[in-house]
């Protein structure tokens, strides 16, 4: 192994003692008070696991770690996230989940009850200027093509409306309601899933009472800037524009490895989330939108009833989507 590959505990002391050198500079240079709370943006993955062991390592019971669950997570991730303090030594994190109700459901049934039966033009990309025909019509051409397509899919509703319309209720798993009520699965351009499921719910669940009771929030959260370039363009610490006086981001590895990663681990004792030494790359939901197709591979090979759940969630969601409706035919 060369020296390079080499991370001893001294490295890791220093790295912290950086943390935490840096971490005061920034208190005062944006004048934020000593009795400010710490909350660490936490997923069951190898860097908000260092994130928090670093922040409890420095601040103790001042800090909370906060864990949203998407319902599409491994399990052994939740179960990791659930039983972290007893190897951190932290306070137990704090599970969130964002539910979507039925009042959401009933919104999203209005909408599409008006704008479906309108013909449509599309707006933008290859198709851009090319009408679309109505979706809540079986008397027309394209309305008795889609009824071909219905009835290989073994659907038996008359139009594409009446077949969202039977799906847009709740079904209990967050995930896939978000992306019910979307009309398609996240993308990489728009990943609603991290912006509702995990950024919104925790701001909501845990740090708007606290904002609301006057306290000062700094989020700490385990992003570093060789996971991507948009990542290395973060700032370290900055105020974050939903409460720019009350509430601001420190990112304490941003410029951290992957090894400085792991070598933390073993410093304080740590044994990381199990999905890693079972072949996983990242670990999170199962799958991610940003998996290649490697990982998926992987899922399928190791843990195939995730992939066998999302075909599932794949025959609902297609229901809800004009675009899946329109190209069918």
């Amino acid at each position: 192994m060369s020296e390079a590959m080499i991370i001893v505990p001294t490295d890791i002391s220093t790295k912290i003692r950086e943390i935490e050198t840096a971490y005061s500079r920034f208190l005062n240079e944006f004048h934020i008070p000593e009795d400010h709370k710490i909350i660490v943006n936490y997923s069951g993955g190898k860097d908000s696991t260092e994130t928090l062991t670093v922040a409890n390592a420095l601040f103790g019971d001042r800090v909370q770690g906060v864990m949203a669950d998407t319902d599409n997570e491994h399990e052994l991730t939740i179960e990791y996230g659930v039983n972290i303090h007893h190897q951190v030594g932290c306070s137990p994190v704090k599970m969130v989940k964002r539910v979507y109700t039925e009042e959401h459901f009933a919104r999203r049934r209005e909408t599409i009850t008006k704008q479906w039966p309108k013909r449509q033009a599309i707006r933008m990309g290859a198709y851009r200027g090319i009408i679309m025909p109505s979706l809540a019509r079986s008397d027309t051409k394209f309305g008795q093509a889609w009824l071909r397509s219905a009835e290989r899919w073994g659907i038996e509703h008359e139009t594409p409306l009446e077949a969202a319309l039977s799906v847009l209720h709740p079904s209990g798993n967050s995930f896939l309601d978000a992306a019910l009520l979307h009309g398609k699965f996240p993308q990489l351009r728009d990943r609603f899933c991290t912006d509702e499921l995990k950024i919104q719910i925790a701001f909501d669940a845990t740090m708007k009472p606290m904002l609301d009771d006057g306290d000062v929030i700094v989020q700490w959260s385990g992003v570093r800037a060789d996971e991507s370039s948009k990542r290395a363009g973060y700032e370290r610490f900055s105020k974050d524009q939903r409460d720019p006086e009350f509430l601001y981001n420190f990112l304490p590895i941003h410029q951290w490895t992957a090894a400085d990663v792991f070598a933390l681990h073993k410093h304080f004792g740590i044994k990381p989330n199990p999905l890693y030494t079972q072949g996983a790359a990242r670990v999170g939901c199962m799958n991610c939108v940003l998996c290649n197709k490697e990982e998926i591979a992987e899922t399928a090979a190791r843990w195939p009833e995730h992939i066998e759940k999302h075909r599932q969630w794949e025959l609902q969601v297609r229901l809800v989507s004009r675009w899946v409706h329109w190209m069918s035919v």
